[in-house]
């Protein structure tokens, strides 16, 4: 098997898994939403996995995903999860296999299936935002997103 150098391999999983986008440190401090992406033309989102920093504080935390464009209403993209009361670090939430259903929680901490939910089409410029709800927790999540862009000039950068 070839040793293909680290930029060549970057670019073969972009072609065969969309391109990605990394959000570190979103904090759940404030119930609130908290932008995470930048969505510039239309995308189509192939996975969303949220990771737990550290140990979640023992609160009735919930999240959810939503859209937010620049003109027109909002559109939820992963309903609230369950609670996040005193989720191991390293837990992780994911997209639903159901569209547009309630964020999964992982079943530990080792691996979460993204490929289970179907794709998402974004229409239009906007923001993906996390919605903390319920209970605020001192802890953070980092979020990361595979897409494909579907207009030219399209892509998704870290809020």
């Amino acid at each position: 098997m070839p040793n293909y150098n680290l930029s060549t391999r970057g670019r073969i999983a972009d072609i065969n898994q969309g391109l990605y986008v990394t959000k570190a440190s979103a904090s759940c401090a404030a119930t609130a939403d908290v932008s995470l992406f930048n969505v510039v033309g239309n995308v189509c989102l192939l996975g969303v996995v949220g990771v737990w920093d550290g140990l979640a504080e023992t609160a009735v935390t919930t999240i959810a995903l939503k859209h937010d464009p620049t003109t027109g209403t909002e559109t939820i993209i992963g309903a609230a999860s369950g609670s996040q009361s005193a989720k191991a670090a390293g837990s992780m939430l994911t997209l639903n296999a159901t569209s547009l259903g309630a964020l999964v929680d992982s079943t530990g901490v080792g691996a979460a299936a993204i490929g289970a939910s179907g794709a998402i089409f974004i229409q239009g410029p906007g923001i993906i935002e996390m919605t903390v709800a319920a209970a605020t927790n001192t802890q953070t999540i980092s979020w990361h997103l595979w897409y494909v862009p579907m207009s030219a000039g399209a892509y998704v950068e870290a809020a």
